[in-house]
């Protein structure tokens, strides 16, 4: 009996694993550039900028506290931020430094944020008003009477003529 359930066992464990196995690659695809809305992009980069920029933005904040702190005599000596020894702001001075930090950091991210979205509106303004107001161009081959009968030295010479707009392009030799 044992040797029964422990084949059984054995055969719907294994089982799913061979149905599941049969996928062609594990190898994981690359995102294409147009599965993302471009806005996405926008939020995404505005993060990687806001979170990205929050050390160096607290490094600073926190050396202009400890400087307007020295110069309006509240500390006795200038602050070192990098200092584990010296005497450290207190838990107080420490968030303040920190929403601060966080808010200028916050500031940066939607002002890039901002900044890319009216250049994609911009620039998707540009493209459809040269579409809506540039002239359709006529690509016209060449026939074989017209290249030997030396019509394309002729253009190169400036003896032919070049036609701006045609009614009917049947017409252009």
């Amino acid at each position: 009996m044992k040797k029964l359930l422990c084949i059984l066992l054995m055969i719907i464990t294994v089982s799913p694993a061979a149905v599941f196995a049969a996928s062609d690659s594990t190898t994981p695809e690359p995102y294409k550039k147009e599965e993302f809305n471009p806005v996405l992009h926008d939020i995404r980069r505005a993060e990687i900028i806001t979170f990205g920029s929050l050390p160096f933005v607290t490094l600073g904040v926190t050396v202009a506290y400890g400087a307007y702190g020295y110069f309006s005599g509240e500390f006795s000596s200038f602050p070192n931020p990098l200092d584990k020894s010296a005497d450290s702001f207190s838990s107080w001075q420490q968030a303040k430094i920190f929403g601060v930090s966080l808010g200028i950091s916050a500031g940066l991210g939607l002002i890039d944020f901002g900044i890319n979205f009216a250049r994609r509106r911009n620039r998707a303004k540009r493209e459809k008003s040269l579409l809506e107001n540039s002239r359709q161009i006529h690509v016209i081959p060449y026939r074989e009477e017209f290249i030997r009968s030396g019509g394309l030295e002729k253009i190169e010479s400036g003896e032919f003529e070049y036609v701006e707009e045609t009614e009917n392009l049947s017409e252009v030799n």
